[in-house]
């Protein structure tokens, strides 16, 4: 059996007996209640066209469960659950799931079912018919597969797992689907706490999520180290060398004492709190230092490494600035940002890995981190820094950007830089930022001080930033450029929006300067946002014209209206040449109250 398969079991076993056993219906359900207990599950309650050739896809589909309040929350919020979705219920969720991973807000579709999120993401155009429907029965069928289909091969009826865990049935996916079909509210409290589940999380998706922290925590207790023997000391104590078997030996013990809580202080304390329970303790383990366990290649981690890693965790010496925690919390957005930085990390780790010092390593990106945590687009170039030591073959200018991209992105990103003259000068000075003829380190710190400012900028205005990442990843030919189609979409088809481009790059001038008087724009900010007056209005402005630029819904905007009129009015006195299209955008947005 793989390592998986017998963490997923124990998993389910000791979230589910941690309340007094029994179920697998998140606690509390009668035993009666509606039960798949057949191999292929039933489709009686289908109230529309057939999604999935797989009966029991379809029965989840069409019915209101943890599921459904994962992917379409807002949906399944107006259904009791249990309630039979219609055709057009089943439409709205996905399109609710489309509209989510649309608008980059979709983690917890990731956790869920990161290959069906992916492939979601590449078109998030609103479907009309329940024949269209391709998202939701395929983030179903992965996230079954993900959180029961490894537990198949233990659940079985010679190990008894299946009484224990859901009595009521008959085969490993009728326990699985019992606990979809649960009713949240009657998750115990237990349960959440034992899981360390997130608020707003279904059990449903918390044993997803959990399964994946437990993979990588796995690779933790493999050998006896100060993790497990914390954790799991009798068996840390029988471990030699490192092995799968000492993981699952440690993980029975951990398992076993559910009701046990752990005084921990120094390292342990920090990454899992003074008073937790032991398990509780092992995900938030896996969940921490798993990146870390991913860069190295998912295999277990050296015990003297682990050891050095938790010791320098301890808040007594870890006062750093940044910590050395906030480091390692910080790590998975770094990891995502720089694609070569788990390879870089690997490749010291292997070296001499009981004397790798990760903080040191990471403490040599500090730049990095300032400059993904608001432009995570730049990561591709701090990754081509790294891999020939600070030699840059990405061209760091718009043009030059603008010539290598393929006629479809080309189209997406033209519009949009012709309608924001400020914009093409502005990305011209933040990649300038990386010219550098010198060795990475000192080119990302030179970088980090260019975008310091800026960065400042962004952090209180996150569209302006989401904005800028747009363009930079489709400059950069990281993405396809498809996330500025809706505002390409509003500018040719409204008239009136250009409305909007004219006034966030009049925005854009008082802030950073106009290139037409200065040759260039200044990342350097005197005084953000470069008015006199900074009101709250301000900033609810311009979050609001670039948000409804790049949504292509000015709906957006108009619902701000009351609260920015006066200040677009301002900018229109201040900025008399524009006055026509600021005064005919009011007037339209107007009209659409």
């Amino acid at each position: 059996m793989s390592t998986l398969r017998y963490v997923l079991a124990i998993l389910l076993v000791s979230a589910l007996t941690a309340c007094g056993g029994g179920g697998g219906s998140g606690g509390g359900q009668d035993s009666g209640k509606k039960s798949n207990n057949q191999a292929t599950g039933s489709t009686g309650s289908i109230t529309g066209e057939e999604v999935s050739d797989d009966p029991l896809i379809n029965e989840l589909v069409y019915t209101n469960n943890q599921f459904i309040a994962t992917v379409c929350p807002q949906l399944s919020a107006t259904l009791v659950n249990g309630a039979s979705l219609t055709a057009a219920d089943v439409v709205a969720c996905e399109n609710e799931a489309l509209g989510v991973i649309y608008n980059d807000n979709d983690q917890h579709l990731e956790d869920l079912c990161p290959v069906a999120t992916a492939e979601a993401a590449l078109d998030t155009t609103p479907i009309a018919e329940i024949t269209d429907i391709s998202f939701l029965p395929a983030c179903l069928a992965e996230s079954l597969e993900g959180a029961g289909g490894d537990l198949g091969d233990v659940l079985d009826d010679d190990n008894g797992l299946v009484d224990l865990v859901c009595p009521d049935a008959e085969t490993f996916e009728d326990c699985i689907v019992d606990i979809i079909e649960s009713d949240p509210d009657t998750t115990p409290e237990e349960v959440i706490e034992l899981l360390d589940c997130e608020e707003g999380q279904t059990l449903y998706q918390c044993l997803v999520a959990a399964g994946q922290d437990l993979e990588n925590a796995m690779q933790l207790i493999s050998n006896n180290n100060s993790l497990s023997q914390a954790l799991c000391p009798d068996a840390a104590a029988l471990m030699e060398g490192t092995s799968e078997v000492n993981a699952e030996q440690c993980l029975a013990e951990i398992v076993s004492n559910t009701d046990a809580i752990l005084n921990l202080g120094g390292g342990l304390g920090a990454i899992c709190g003074s008073d937790t329970a032991p398990l509780t303790c092992l995900l938030n383990s896996g969940e921490l230092i798993g990146p870390v366990v991913e860069a190295t290649g998912g295999e277990p981690l050296d015990a003297d490494f682990i050891n050095n890693l938790i010791t320098a965790l301890d808040p007594a010496t870890d006062t750093g600035e940044p910590s050395n925690l906030s480091l390692l919390e910080d790590l998975p957005d770094l990891l995502d940002a720089i694609p070569g930085l788990g390879d870089l990390i690997n490749a010291d780790y292997e070296a001499d890995p009981a004397n790798f010092d990760l903080f040191e390593f990471l403490n040599e990106l500090l730049a990095a981190y300032d400059i993904v945590e608001q432009l995570p687009a730049l990561g591709g170039i701090i990754d081509d820094l790294l891999a020939d030591d600070g030699n840059n073959d990405i061209p760091l200018n718009v043009d030059d950007l603008l010539a290598g991209l393929t006629p479809e992105a080309l189209a997406l990103i033209s519009p949009l830089l012709d309608s924001l003259p400020t914009a093409e000068p502005l990305l011209n000075e933040i990649l300038a930022a990386f010219q550098c003829g010198s060795d990475a380190q000192t080119c990302l710190a030179n970088a980090q001080t260019s975008l310091a400012q800026l960065n400042t900028v962004l952090a209180h205005e996150p569209e302006l930033a989401e904005l800028l990442n747009r363009l930079l990843d489709t400059l950069l030919g990281q993405t396809s450029g498809a996330l500025l189609q809706p505002a390409i979409d509003l500018l040719a088809e409204v008239p009136e929006a250009i409305a909007l481009t004219d006034l966030i790059d009049e925005m854009l001038k008082k802030v950073f300067g106009d290139p037409a008087d200065n040759g260039e724009v200044m990342l350097t900010v005197n005084a953000y946002p470069g008015v006199t007056e900074k009101t709250e209005a301000t900033d609810i402005l311009l979050t609001a014209l670039i948000a409804g630029l790049l949504d292509g819904s000015p709906l957006s905007i108009a619902g701000y209206l009351d609260e920015v009129k006066q200040d677009i009015n301002k900018f229109a006195s201040e900025y008399p040449q524009n006055g026509y299209n600021t005064t005919q955008l009011v007037q339209w947005l107007e009209s659409l109250q």
